[in-house]
């Protein structure tokens, strides 16, 4: 029998929903578990301002503020690129000087000096982004159920339609006059016709008697295509030999 530890255990979950791209709070709102942020509380720190530069004591200044900073204001007002402000933030929250928070909705991190007003921030953003999500689910809930009543409207008509198409061709059939009904068929005798046997047709050669009359047939046929073909006029420019040979006899003459 295994036996997995509990850190074992939850780095195979964490593992699992980063890799499905579920965060936790979706995972809670789809087991109706409602997340309560936990305040951001710091030690107290002491800090020693001599130790800071003066760049990072003016971009402390900035930050120092109810509304907070992100890197790009100090950016701006100092003129700074934003390796260098980035560093000198790092170096203030190292120290413990400001806190930096992230809020629903917002991308960039926001630096705060107060904690209170860190949490003031994050708590307004997170009401806000829970009213906008409830909004839009209010609009999609709203859509979908026009769309049903659309889809349940449009099968009634059509449900109404049928049942009228139906009731008319029922009244237009009860209109119409009863078929005549049809006479009986005469019962008709089949003929059958069988095709003689070899045994009953007559063999043997024909018996002639004195009324008996022969006729042959002398006619020519002819036996190709050729020999049937009509033939062709003669050729006034080519002599015809039996032609000559009559007039070597004379008959052309006569």
């Amino acid at each position: 029998m295994t036996t997995v530890t509990r850190p074992a255990l939850l780095s195979a979950l964490a593992y699992m929903l980063q890799g499905a791209g579920i965060t936790v709070q979706q995972l809670a709102e789809h087991m109706g578990v409602k997340l309560e942020a936990a305040p951001i509380v710091l030690p107290p720190k002491a800090h020693d301002a001599d130790k800071l530069l003066p760049r990072e004591l003016e971009v402390l200044q900035r930050i120092d503020n109810a509304d907070g900073a992100s890197i790009p204001e100090p950016m701006a007002i100092m003129g700074l690129s934003i390796q260098a402000v980035s560093g000198y933030v790092a170096k203030l929250q190292r120290v413990g000087c400001i806190v930096r928070v992230k809020a629903p909705g917002v991308r960039a991190p926001r630096c705060f000096v107060d904690p209170a007003a860190a949490q003031r921030w994050v708590d307004s953003h997170r009401q806000r982004a829970d009213a906008e999500l409830q909004a839009v689910r209010q609009s999609l809930d709203a859509k979908h159920q026009a769309e049903r009543e659309r889809i349940a409207a449009k099968q009634a008509e059509r449900d109404r339609r049928a049942a009228e198409k139906a009731q008319a061709k029922a009244a237009k059939d009860a209109a119409k006059p009863a078929p005549k009904p049809r006479p009986a068929p005469a019962p008709v005798q089949n003929v059958t016709i069988l095709n003689k046997p070899a045994s009953v047709r007559l063999e043997g050669p024909a018996v002639e008697t004195v009324a008996t009359r022969r006729t042959i047939d002398n006619t020519r046929r002819p036996g190709s295509r050729v020999e049937a073909a009509a033939p062709l006029p003669p050729d006034p420019r080519y002599p015809s030999f039996s032609d000559e040979w009559r007039r070597l006899r004379g008959e052309a003459a006569a």
